[in-house]
């Protein structure tokens, strides 16, 4: 008999309720990661299902799993992507879907846990609660059909600027937890109290590489039992993290100009502009190149035109300044309205975003405030 159909039956037949009923515990998961660890079994995989929050170009967060769990000698599969949502995974559509979860998933998912944590994204597209959390069960529950022994560990979104959203999320998580007997770990709580604090995030949503070793730190800690913590043990870091300013988005330049108005690419042999350039928005972007325009069209995930804007300079330095606006998901940048002599200095166009140096943090300020059972080596 299916666990949430047990579940079901003695909730209906002892009265008690979805508020007061006990969390769901994490042994299954232990037993798996144990079963690795002592080289019972060498094909254990934990497989990440998540948007941005997971994996973007310069938290690294994939990368920690991947350093962390291998000392438990198990591997880590990343089924996460910026902007993905809920209803798209459940629909194998976009980046990461369903079905690279399913395939990527060892026979009937016996060696397999499955991290998953979606829902910022299908919020933001205006989705309701109802909606969201359908979506989510149903792609929860074609992946268990498909791999009925996988172990599925929930992790609610973390904390955003949309205090509602936050809330909502959290309300889903709880109730799918209980409907279908899944373990949950409240990715709130990691996040709530470094919200807004640049050591931890880079903007309203996305944490840093200090704010994601912290949530990896917590969600280990928490599912894994004792042998676990004396095995993936913490790690000090000596080096910043890498900030986006070390990404270099270089566009080929090319003959027209992008219309100020629309966002549409115009045709003019006299004019030079950059090919589009894929963006993450809040963040500020660094632009240096030799020519004589400095038009910057925002454009969305549909190509449509959001806003123009000029980048600024800034104080004597040699590039020039622009914050990305919400929703952004493209930039189209104009060089030169006389392209013959822009040709002429050999430029080479310069893209990076701008993020301020910030600190290095300790293990101890890295998980400051939780209670991680995990030693330090």
């Amino acid at each position: 008999m299916k666990k949430s159909l047990i579940l079901v039956l003695f909730l209906t037949i002892y009265g008690c309720d979805k508020d007061s009923a006990k969390p769901v515990p994490y042994e299954d998961i232990q037993q798996l990661m144990n079963q690795a660890i002592t080289g019972i079994n060498d094909n254990v995989q934990y497989i990440v299902t998540g948007d941005s929050t997971r994996d973007n170009h310069y938290n690294e967060m994939i990368a920690y799993y991947i350093e962390q769990l291998s000392k438990a000698n198990i591997s880590v599969y990343n089924n996460s992507a910026s902007r993905q949502s809920g209803q798209d995974w459940k629909n194998n559509a976009d980046q990461t879907t369903l079905g690279q979860a399913v395939a990527a998933t060892f026979g009937d998912g016996s060696n397999t846990i499955l991290e998953f944590s979606l829902g910022i994204n299908d919020y933001s597209n205006g989705a309701t609660k109802e909606d969201i959390k359908r979506w989510l069960k149903e792609g929860l529950e074609s992946y268990l059909r498909s791999k009925p022994e996988a172990k599925v560990l929930l992790v609610t979104p973390i904390k955003t600027g949309y205090k509602k959203r936050n809330r909502v999320l959290k309300e889903i998580y709880n109730e799918l937890s209980f409907e279908l007997y899944i373990p949950l770990v409240d990715g709130l709580v990691p996040t709530k109290t470094v919200y807004k604090n640049s050591d931890y995030y880079h903007d309203s949503t996305h944490p840093n590489k200090f704010g994601s070793i912290r949530i990896v730190n917590y969600i280990l800690s928490e599912i894994g039992d004792s042998l676990f913590h004396d095995t993936v043990t913490l790690v000090e870091r000596s080096a910043n993290s890498i900030p986006p300013n070390k990404i270099e988005m270089l566009g080929a330049v090319e003959i027209g100009y992008w219309d100020i108005t629309t966002g549409e690419a115009r045709h003019n042999t006299e004019w030079r502009k950059l090919s589009s350039i894929t963006i993450e928005p809040n963040f500020i972007l660094k632009i240096q190149h030799q020519g004589n325009r400095f038009d910057v069209i925002f454009m969305d995930e549909n190509f449509d035109f959001i806003s123009s804007e000029k980048s600024f300079t800034w104080l004597t330095e040699a590039y020039r300044r622009i914050t990305i606006p919400e929703n952004v998901w493209y930039a189209n940048i104009n060089i030169s309205s006389d392209g013959y002599l822009y040709d002429k200095t050999n430029d080479i166009p310069s893209v990076k975003y701008f993020i301020e140096t910030s600190k290095v943090l300790k293990i101890d300020e890295i998980n400051d405030g939780l209670d991680i059972k995990l030693r330090i080596e």
